[in-house]
């Protein structure tokens, strides 16, 4: 509770926890906490604010998870440490690896699980513009990538309506799944919507 009154301080262990296992330069974290102080209060004040962090965390038995060097900062190795973004991340390799290998019943379930993802939920503790905008982006990429493979799993078993669904998701996304949504309306005798879409299309083109 202690820590959680402190809106900086979890910021930052947050930014420390998102680059784990990378390092942080001590001139990004000013950048991105401080960037509107002078050099000198910048300088002062991430000391000040890494000492709290980690007296904080050593009244918890993690004095050590903490490890400043003169130009960087980051979280000890020995601490696996993790969060919502990173455990999608970790569903959506695992997801690439049963559907590279042809296992796609294995792949499907955690591929749907990733596309069932609510984004605000991986963005309840990044609600700064630098931080939050970098893992909408990641977000964006993974869930799409999920989508098409998910596609791809249900023409390949002619689940067409479920493959038309997908593709009215990415198209949401990304116009360039048009032509795809397109053809999928066509296949499942919707011919008012795929009329409909046809002279979007054509009139997306001309301009």
């Amino acid at each position: 509770d202690e820590f959680l009154n402190r809106k900086k301080l979890r910021k930052i262990l947050n930014y420390l926890v998102f680059n784990s296992p990378n390092m942080v330069s001590r001139e990004e974290i000013k950048r991105v906490f401080w960037d509107s102080e002078k050099a000198y209060d910048l300088d002062a004040n991430l000391r000040v604010t890494i000492c709290n962090i980690r007296k904080i965390l050593d009244k918890i038995g993690y004095s050590d998870m903490i490890v400043c060097e003169q130009a960087r900062i980051y979280i000890n190795k020995h601490y696996e440490v993790n969060n919502d973004f990173k455990k999608y991340v970790s569903l959506y390799k695992k997801a690439k690896v049963f559907y590279k290998n042809g296992e796609t019943y294995q792949a499907e379930s955690y591929l749907k699980r990733i596309a069932s993802l609510n984004i605000d939920i991986v963005f309840k503790d990044l609600n700064w513009d630098y931080l939050e905008n970098k893992v909408r982006n990641q977000v964006k990429l993974i869930i799409c990538n999920s989508l098409e493979m998910l596609l791809e799993i249900s023409k390949r078993n002619n689940n067409l309506q479920k493959a038309e669904d997908y593709a009215r998701r990415l198209t949401g996304m990304n116009s360039k799944y048009l032509g795809e949504l397109l053809a999928l309306l066509q296949k499942n005798n919707h011919k008012e919507e795929a009329d409909a879409l046809m002279k979007k299309i054509n009139k997306k083109d001309k301009s």
